[in-house]
């Protein structure tokens, strides 16, 4: 009985499972390192990467199938680069595809679909915890949202940058990302934990830069590495985006004296982002405009009820 004991806290104390309990990488496999170099002249967000620093940057182009054939290379190759100022994490994706490209509008975090898609996942702590999450289509459609071992949250909505291009060899996505909507240490060298994820949309083909196989959990722990962020700092604490806004309605007001035509209105508010501390947010609205606000769709009920 003893001896059973003993053997089921050896294993409990294992480094496997501290490295559970606590969250820790356990990598089995190579780990994919995307270094990031430090630009040296401006960066257009233009959706074209012809910039000279673009050209000198390191490529991460390999990439392996979580869909269809799961654990095979992928069908069409992928070429992704790291750059980063004071202010911002550029990432500049040339991806390649000899087929139909398959782009679909919406609104911001619309699902997937059939459409073509291309995220950066940032785990900026590398804590093996959460990661931040920067996906765009040929589109130009966004989604961005905070992942963790068991849940995405996609209702994050950070203040970040974009532009795509489509040619007859492919599409390329341009992100710039502010490090204040991220969140790090203050350390003078850094490792992000870092996965490039890619859709190709009328395959469905699933392609990742770190391959993690579906039957593992956890997913942020086994993410790439990031390296070479040097003299970084998250940026300013505070942010406003101010607005004006302006409504006419042209409506003749028939039997109706208080209402004139044109009937027009102006009004004025502003977004306030402020950085508490490292980990706290705040987020508020001064006087909001509610006319973009998403409400459910209108259903017109064709039924006896």
């Amino acid at each position: 009985m003893r001896l059973a004991v003993l053997l089921a806290a050896a294993a409990w104390f294992s480094p496997p499972a501290l490295a559970a309990q606590t969250g820790g990488s356990t990598h089995t496999r190579p780990i994919t390192i995307s270094p990031a170099a430090r630009a040296e002249g401006e960066l257009r967000i233009d959706g074209r990467l012809d910039e000279k620093d673009w050209a000198s940057a390191s490529v991460t182009d390999s990439f392996t199938q979580i869909d269809p054939a799961e654990g095979k290379p992928a069908t069409q190759r992928s070429e992704v680069r790291v750059l980063y100022d004071d202010d911002f994490l550029y990432v500049g994706a040339r991806l390649h595809d000899s087929g139909q490209i398959t782009a679909r509008l919406g609104r911001r975090d619309m699902d997937q679909s059939d459409s073509a898609w291309f995220a950066v996942l940032l785990d900026s702590y590398h804590a093996h915890r959460t990661a931040f999450g920067f996906e765009v289509n040929p589109a130009g459609v966004r989604r961005d949202e905070i992942r963790t071992i068991d849940v995405d949250d996609n209702t994050w909505d950070p203040v970040w940058d974009l532009a795509t291009s489509v040619d007859s060899g492919g599409w390329t996505a341009e992100l710039r990302i502010p490090f204040s909507q991220l969140r790090f240490s203050a350390a003078h060298e850094q490792t992000w934990g870092i996965q490039f994820d890619r859709v190709i949309g009328r395959s469905q083909e699933h392609v990742v830069s770190t391959f993690i196989p579906k039957s593992e959990r956890g997913g942020v722990p086994l993410y790439g590495h990031l390296t070479g962020l040097q003299g970084i700092r998250p940026g300013k604490r505070l942010e406003l985006l101010p607005y004006t806004l302006e409504r006419s309605s042209y409506v003749r007001p028939g039997e109706n004296p208080f209402r004139s035509y044109p009937d027009r209105a102006l009004s004025a508010g502003g977004d306030l982002l402020y950085r508490v501390t490292s980990n706290l947010t705040l987020n508020a609205a001064i006087n909001p405009d509610f006319g973009e606000v998403e409400l459910d769709p209108a259903v017109v009920n064709l039924g006896v009820y």
